[in-house]
């Protein structure tokens, strides 16, 4: 599965923007992980108890970087990121059992040759659809690109329900 969340559709929250979540409403299924942008070089994150929380400086136009943060209840997620920036296309290799979160911070990036995505847009993806995406710059701007995998911690596969 994949889904393409433009920017103007992400959730407010305080400093910044969720991305995507599980669950992505409340009063459902239990929290597991949550990704958000967040505005500054620190961050502006809701503090939780029995949380793991990772943050990385996300490259974004105009000058001053955000901040990836990403949260996870450590009895169901685990997650890991890092900040693509690249010029050349970039083939990411996917696990069939993670969720990925791709999210533009700055430039144009097409995926898989067919989704453009721009600053602040995203894309999840599941499952085995696909496993080799291949993201390639679009025009001369710089690009950078964070690359969120998250797995399961617990018996069960981990799964995203828009």
């Amino acid at each position: 599965m994949r889904l393409l969340l433009r920017a103007g559709a992400h959730r407010p929250v305080p400093g910044g923007v969720e991305v995507a979540a599980s669950p992505d409403t409340p009063r459902r299924e239990a929290w597991q992980w949550h990704v958000r942008v967040l505005e500054g070089r620190s961050g502006h994150g809701e503090e939780q108890a029995d949380v793991e929380r990772l943050t990385l400086s996300l490259p974004r136009s105009g000058g001053l970087p955000a901040v990836l943060e990403v949260s996870c209840d450590p009895d169901a997620a685990a997650a890991r990121a890092e900040v693509v920036i690249s010029g050349e296309p970039v083939t990411l290799e996917r696990d069939v059992h993670e969720v990925t979160v791709l999210v533009v911070g700055q430039g144009g990036v097409r995926v898989e040759g067919r989704h453009l995505l721009h600053e602040l847009d995203a894309m999840v993806l599941e499952g085995d659809d696909p496993l080799r995406p291949e993201l390639e710059r679009v025009g001369e701007e710089p690009t950078s690109v964070a690359v969120v995998r998250l797995r399961s911690t617990a018996s069960q596969p981990i799964s995203w329900v828009p």
